[in-house]
């Protein structure tokens, strides 16, 4: 395996050894080289972070800390991150709570179940990579022109005041589905999906409020010029475009990554079914068995054969019962292996 040679300065917050351990032998499959700092509460995060301002290059995040977890501890990290990406490792699968934190800065969640060498290995690199792309976008308007229609990301210039588009990348236009001169007679509120549009307009009430150097993030629902919808993740900061007003926005497409957490969430509900039937319906057949098979064991030498064909017959009759149960088990637990 050809690791990599870069040197990066990585700050894991967890309180688990187990979990720790494990995270760090995955950080030794590809990287040949990097420097760690650990921390195992919030209040020692807070302590390194306060200190060595914007030092990491990426942060790893366990979200159950011993002092503080949650939402809040994703709100009480954001602001000590800074501008160093923040990823978010937890062993809960929550939708909802997952695409708030996105939302609010964080830039990845990933279940800890699921974590492999690569994923977190692609992970890191990916979020490292984007945070220098973005800086670069921030520190080189000048030379904007040529970095905006290359960049392989899609990225969108709308007047603040009016909404109006007035300029977009190719990228954009492969994603949409809209030439430049389409896209140039529209406004940002015609890619927004009718069912996001009340998100959009909270949206636009906060970015009136931020500073020319402050970043706005989050996850839309945009639409497609044949009307397909998915959601997207953006940052978009204020730029200087021929002596207008604008915003610039930076867009990533993030369907299948929702679309991979609401499919775990699936797949955990189905598994509490399944205890569910374990539990509970295999138990109501095991009981009659038991019961019956004691009164066998006390059954009497001039009991009737009719009596003895019943007690026969229930014992088969929920026999068949519980392996009944048994088989839907385990064609459920097979339909979630073969996904």
């Amino acid at each position: 395996m050809n690791q990599d040679t870069s040197a990066y300065k990585i700050l894991i917050i967890e309180d688990n050894s187990g979990d720790l351990l494990l995270i760090q032998d995955y950080l030794d499959d590809y990287f040949k080289s990097y420097n760690q700092t650990v921390a195992d509460s919030f209040s020692k995060a807070n302590e390194i972070l306060r200190t060595k301002k914007n030092y990491f290059d990426i942060i790893l995040l366990d979200l159950s800390l011993p002092d503080l977890d949650g939402l809040e501890l994703v709100d009480a990290m954001i602001p000590l991150a800074l501008e160093t990406p923040l990823i978010v490792l937890t062993g809960y699968s929550d939708i909802p709570f997952s695409s708030l934190t996105l939302g609010r800065g964080v830039s990845d969640y990933m279940l800890k179940d699921d974590l492999t060498a690569f994923s977190l290995y692609k992970s890191i690199i990916h979020n490292i990579e984007r945070k220098k792309y973005i800086r670069e976008i921030e520190a080189s308007q000048k030379k904007y022109s040529s970095l905006f229609q290359l960049s392989p990301q899609p990225l969108i210039i709308y007047h603040i005041d009016n909404f109006s588009i007035i300029d977009v990348n190719e990228a954009a236009c492969t994603m949409y589905g809209y030439t430049i001169d389409e896209f140039l007679r529209l406004s940002i509120k015609d890619i927004i999906s009718d069912h996001d549009y009340s998100n959009f307009q909270k949206e636009i009430n906060k970015v009136k409020n931020l500073t020319s150097t402050e970043t706005n993030k989050g996850l839309f629902k945009h639409q497609k010029k044949n009307g397909e919808e998915f959601t997207v993740e953006i940052y978009s900061n204020e730029a200087s475009h021929e002596d207008q007003k604008t915003r610039i926005v930076l867009i990533s497409d993030v369907s299948e990554r929702i679309k991979y957490i609401e499919k775990i969430k699936g797949q955990n509900e189905r598994l509490k079914e399944i205890a569910w039937i374990q539990s509970h319906e295999v138990r109501a057949p095991l009981a009659r068995i038991m019961g019956l098979i004691d009164l066998i064991s006390n059954i009497k030498v001039d009991t009737s054969e009719k009596e003895r064909h019943y007690i026969f017959k229930g014992i088969v009759d929920s026999a068949h019962e519980l392996d009944k149960i048994i088989k839907e088990i385990t064609e459920k637990s097979t339909s979630l292996k073969n996904e």
